[in-house]
C-alpha cells in the first residue's frame, strides 16, 4: 500500500454472502477540512490589496511552529480548528490570513498574520473560492489580475458589489475594512511589486493538476 498513489487500484478478497470474491478498489486520499498535504503542489492562495489568504493545512502549521511548546494565541486557535472541526461539505476550507504584503491600502494592518477569516461582507466564508466569489461575483477568473473586467453582463447585473470590503477574523474578533475600488488597484500593484504571477491560485486548480499527473502515470504504466 505504501508504494501506491491516489487513483491506483488495489485488489482485495472479500466475503459476500459467504462467497469469496476478488474485487478492485480505487485508492483516494481521505478528505479532511484541514488537509495533510497538497500532493507536492504549491499551496492555494488569494491576494486582496496585500492581504494574503490561504487554506489551512498541516504543512502551514508546521512552518508556523504551531506544534512547539510555546505558540501564539493565533496558532493555538488554528491548531484547534485542525484537530476538532469536521468537514461538513465537500470543498470547505479553513481560510487563513497568512500575512500582509505592505501597501498604502493596508496601512495599519501589516502586522496581522495567522488569523482565521470567518466572514467577508457579512457572509461566512467556506473556502478560498467562496471568498473570491464574495469579492468579485460568481464569474470571477482566478487567472486574471482584474476580475471586474471579466464579469459578464449577466453576472455583473446579479452581483451588487459593496463600496467597502469588511473582513472579520478570529480569534479576538479583529475586523479589517477596505475601500473596494482601492483594493483592486492595490492588488495589481502588490502582485507586480512582489513578483506574484496571479492574485489567485485555488484548490480546484491543484486538484486538476493532480488528476492530470495521475492520468499521465497511468498512460506511462500502460
Amino acid at each position: 500500500m505504501s508504494t501506491l498513489f491516489a487513483g491506483d487500484d488495489v485488489t482485495c478478497r472479500v466475503l459476500r454472502r459467504g462467497t469469496e470474491v476478488t474485487v478492485k478498489f480505487p485508492l483516494s486520499v481521505s478528505k479532511r477540512l484541514v488537509p495533510y498535504h497538497w500532493d507536492n503542489r504549491l499551496p492555494p492562495y488569494g491576494v486582496v490589496a496585500g492581504l494574503v489568504f490561504t487554506a489551512l493545512s498541516l504543512p502551514y502549521l508546521e512552518v508556523e511552529g504551531a506544534f512547539k511548546q510555546f505558540v501564539s494565541d493565533q496558532c493555538s486557535y488554528l491548531v484547534s480548528c485542525a484537530a476538532s472541526e469536521p468537514l461538513r461539505a465537500e470543498g470547505d476550507e479553513v481560510v487563513v490570513l497568512a500575512c500582509v504584503l505592505a501597501h498604502r491600502a493596508n496601512l495599519g494592518y501589516e502586522h496581522l498574520e495567522n488569523l482565521r477569516l470567518r466572514k467577508c461582507n457579512g457572509v461566512p466564508v467556506r473556502s478560498l473560492k467562496h471568498l473570491q466569489t464574495l469579492l468579485y461575483g460568481p464569474n470571477a477568473d482566478s487567472n486574471s489580475n482584474n476580475n471586474l473586467d471579466n464579469q459578464s453582463e449577466e453576472g455583473s447585473s446579479s452581483f451588487e458589489r459593496p463600496a467597502f470590503h469588511r473582513f472579520e477574523f478570529e480569534p479576538n474578533g479583529r475586523v479589517v475594512v477596505m475601500d473596494a475600488a482601492m483594493a483592486d488597484v492595490a492588488t495589481n500593484e502588490v502582485c507586480a511589486e512582489n513578483a506574484v504571477p496571479q492574485p489567485w491560485r485555488l484548490t480546484e486548480q491543484l486538484a486538476s493538476e493532480v488528476a492530470a499527473m495521475a492520468s499521465k502515470r497511468t498512460e506511462l504504466a500502460l
